[in-house]
């Protein structure tokens, strides 16, 4: 109760811009406005999600969507990610430019591309693991799907994730597209498709769970 009578008084007090990341839910957007007294003082909430449908819900709602990085714009973000804990090294460095190309100004792929290549120290381990990822000499579909392989490098943290939950995720990111436009194939036959091509690589195990507080069962991506 202390901290949040310190935010009232900071909100009160003074102009203040309060940021969220990774919005899920409009109903935490309208209740943390309403917590915070936000629509009582002068101040500003600013909220990211990877959801269009939930940030084109409410039509009070200003809505900028972020475009893609320009390859200069990648190739610093892909710099300042790898040489984290390594030196830098022009050998290293040409080889950036390759992987900025593939990851088409997605931010997600260049941080988790950068946080893995971070832990390479030489040229040879950087060629060993973009061949590991069949990141050479892909097609744009196994690009996409390196994407989503990637993605799940997020939740490291955690055993499993709900099929249907990873899925919205990645379309949200637009990484599961269906093959063109006249494909009778939707997205989210799509997003089946490239699950099952991990999981017969044995990336993934996908088992049926039980919900918890139900008798429904769910099938869970369990990361291998």
């Amino acid at each position: 109760m202390g901290i949040t009578i310190n935010i009232h008084s900071i909100l009160a007090s003074a102009k203040c811009l309060v940021v969220i990341d990774d919005l899920w839910s409009l109903d935490y957007l309208d209740w943390l406005s309403s917590f915070l007294g936000i629509r009582e003082t002068a101040s500003k909430l600013v909220a990211s999600t990877r959801f269009q449908e939930l940030a084109t819900s409410n039509p009070s709602i200003e809505l900028f969507k972020l475009r893609h990085l320009t390859e200069e714009e990648s190739l610093e973000l892909l710099v300042r990610r790898v040489y984290v804990n390594i030196p830098k090294d022009p050998q290293l460095h040409g080889m950036l430019e390759f992987i900025v190309k593939r990851c088409k100004g997605i931010p997600l792929a260049i941080n988790v591309l950068g946080s893995l290549l971070a832990t390479k120290q030489t040229s040879g381990e950087w060629k060993a693991a973009l061949r590991a990822m069949e990141l050479c000499n892909v097609h744009q579909e196994d690009s996409l799907q390196l994407f989503c392989f990637l993605y799940l490098g997020l939740f490291s943290e955690q055993p499993s994730i709900e099929v249907e939950t990873l899925y919205q995720l990645w379309m949200a990111e637009g990484f599961v597209q269906p093959n063109n436009e006249e494909s009778a194939i939707t997205t989210a036959d799509a997003a089946d498709q490239y699950l099952d091509e991990l999981a017969t690589r044995g990336f993934v195990d996908v088992n049926e769970a039980e919900v918890p507080n139900s008798s429904d069962s769910n099938l869970v991506v369990c990361m291998a």
